[in-house]
């Protein structure tokens, strides 16, 4: 069953329309903060506001990157796509019935 090209992980082309929306977006939100409220703001209020809000999107910066950054192929699926064999059922699978193989139960990789 032929499905398009598959993406290494969320880094990889085709984008989503929402990614493509959310990396215009976040750097219009971070430059309006940065451009409008600080300078609005009084020293110490500004160097608490500028060393917070930096950290916490330091820290959702990160996160975003790491999220796309994964590859959430199940690992059965990766071996059946790359040798052809496809692994026996177990307790710890269920079967997928779009790729037509048994993947781990807690696998997200069809949805």
């Amino acid at each position: 069953m032929a499905r398009g090209p598959m993406r290494v992980n969320g880094l990889h082309r085709p984008y989503s329309g929402l990614q493509v929306s959310t990396w215009v977006l976040l750097p219009v939100l971070v430059g309006g903060f940065y451009g409008l409220m600080v300078p609005a703001l009084d020293t110490l209020e500004r160097a608490l506001c500028v060393t917070f809000y930096s950290l916490f999107l330091a820290v959702a910066l990160g996160a975003a990157f790491k999220t796309c950054a994964i590859n959430p192929v199940d690992p059965r699926l990766e071996k059946f796509l790359l040798t052809g064999v496809r692994d026996p059922g177990s307790a710890e699978t269920t079967f997928c019935a779009l790729d037509q193989i048994n993947v781990c139960k807690t696998s997200r990789h069809c949805r």
